[in-house]
């Protein structure tokens, strides 16, 4: 007899989880594949793909190990193909005491799931995820809030892990940058009938896929291996300007395949056996990463969505033409789209900078970006994506500065381009300078407090009327797709 139903959603997917130490014949564990999940946003086909092959292999093993699991596949007859109604529906069928959930992550799915078990006519408990760092309880007992300050806080609330790992990386040698970055390691699945699937049910999706071999990780044991290889050879590779943790390791992080103190243990021993030639440098940066920046994110956004949702700005644009259609003639857009498409991620952070700031030039709706960036990147999540989003978007003062010149200066995308970045209207004028500027004429008397624009903002004072006319109608009619680039004029 079923007195207890725990549904688990498909960032959940902690084996480790306090619910799984013993099985339990009267507790029924549900997971399901749904529309309304599938459909709330369009999505790279990769991340549906990854999300709902690692579901399938933890239930398996879940079941394997003992536990009930009810498992309601896409195509499934009984499929209400929503959550609500799902449960309802399983409720209804086995009469339970308890409906019992642990806390997701994404608001919205909270707030849904919150509302509808309020009458359900069954008793109802939530519980953590047992996977953050940071817990709820921790807020009274740190001052301010900053990745700085929750990073301090967690190094003396896992004082153990923490003072070993850094003894052990006090004895780590300076490692020189290696001149050529380790490919990263791919997997190789063959996810053709899960490809099948989501056609069959009319999923629009975003992107290419090699179903045969799918490179992503999918489950607890890819997981490991892949750890094992990020620490041995790409952590000691890492540049100061590139993100410490890679998609995979990100991506398996967010379902919950892996906890942070489990990548913790897995770090310290190594360090202890020699087999992560990380620098210092390379260590602090990691810790940093996984303790402050990712736990600061989460609790951000913890706290602040029910406002910002609410306080959004619905007067801009939709998403860029460009990124409507997948294709534009500004390379270094192209580049980030192609990516994007071929890997559901960008390697280049100059390039994933590139595209928030055309965005954000744009006048895009910040929710309308936030839902296209998250469907699209595999290790995009609302918890982890909105607050550095809402910030790109909603103050000017804090994104770093890119028009067409100092695209130029950082990377080879101008030389390919049919678009002259010295120019910011006319015949093959850069769209990204006219943008900038109508940016710039926007946002003045805010970025007027900025020294280090105020160079920038002299070049702007200094322009004929006529010019700023010709810039602002240029960006104007280039987001209106009237601006045409004639392809036979060179730079």
């Amino acid at each position: 007899m079923i007195k207890t139903i725990r549904l688990i959603l498909g960032d959940q997917l902690n084996e480790s989880h306090p619910w799984f130490r013993t099985a339990d014949d009267s507790v029924l564990y549900v997971m399901m594949e749904v529309l309304q999940e599938s459909n709330h946003i369009k999505q790279h086909i990769q991340k549906v793909m990854a999300s709902y092959a690692s579901m399938r292999n933890f239930a398996r093993k879940m079941r394997d190990k003992g536990h009930e699991f009810f498992y309601l596949t896409l195509d499934a007859p009984e499929n209400r193909q929503s959550i609500p109604e799902n449960i309802a529906w399983l409720i209804y069928q086995h009469r339970p005491e308890f409906f019992e959930y642990i806390s997701p992550d994404d608001y919205r799915i909270s707030r849904q799931i919150h509302d509808f078990s309020l009458i359900l006519g069954v008793k109802v408990n939530i519980c953590s995820a047992y996977h953050f760092l940071f817990e709820k309880s921790d807020y009274i007992k740190i001052e301010g809030n900053s990745p700085d300050q929750i990073l301090q806080y967690l190094k003396v609330k896992n004082s153990a892990v923490i003072h070993s790992i850094q003894q052990l990386s006090d004895q780590q040698p300076a490692i020189p940058q290696a001149a050529k970055s380790t490919p990263d390691l791919k997997f190789s699945h063959d996810l053709r009938p899960i490809k099948k699937l989501i056609e069959k049910m009319g999923i629009d999706t975003y992107g290419e896929v090699n179903a045969k071999n799918f490179p992503w990780i999918i489950s607890r044991e890819n997981t490991f291996h892949y750890l094992d290889f990020f620490l041995e050879q790409k952590l000691p590779e890492m540049k100061a300007h590139e993100p410490i943790f890679s998609p995979q390791l990100s991506f398996a992080l967010n379902l919950k395949l892996i906890s942070p103190r489990e990548l913790l243990s897995v770090l310290e021993e190594k360090l202890r056996n020699k087999s992560c030639r990380a620098s210092k440098e390379q260590i602090n940066r990691f810790l940093f990463d996984l303790m402050g920046k990712r736990e600061f994110r989460r609790q951000k956004y913890k706290r602040e969505t029910p406002v910002n949702l609410m306080e959004a700005s619905l007067e801009s644009n939709e998403i860029p033409r460009d990124f409507q259609m997948g294709e534009s003639k500004m390379h270094c857009i192209q580049a980030g789209l192609n990516s994007i498409s071929k890997m559901a991620t960008v390697n280049q952070p100059s390039t994933l900078q590139i595209l928030k700031n055309f965005a954000v030039y744009s006048k895009t709706d910040q929710l309308a970006f936030e839902e296209w960036w998250i469907g699209n990147l595999m290790n995009a999540f609302p918890w982890n994506t909105s607050e550095s989003l809402r910030a790109d978007f909603s103050t000017p003062a804090k994104i770093p500065f890119t028009d067409g010149r100092s695209i130029q200066k950082v990377s080879g995308h101008c030389d390919a381009c049919l678009y002259n970045p010295n120019m910011s209207f006319g015949e093959n004028a850069c769209p990204m300078n006219a943008l900038f500027w109508r940016y710039v004429h926007k946002n003045e008397s805010e970025l007027r407090k900025l020294p280090v624009l105020q160079k920038l903002l002299k070049e702007w004072d200094e322009m004929p009327p006529q010019d700023k006319h010709h810039i602002l109608t240029y960006a104007h009619n280039y987001q209106r797709g009237e601006i045409s680039v004639n392809e036979k004029s060179p730079i």
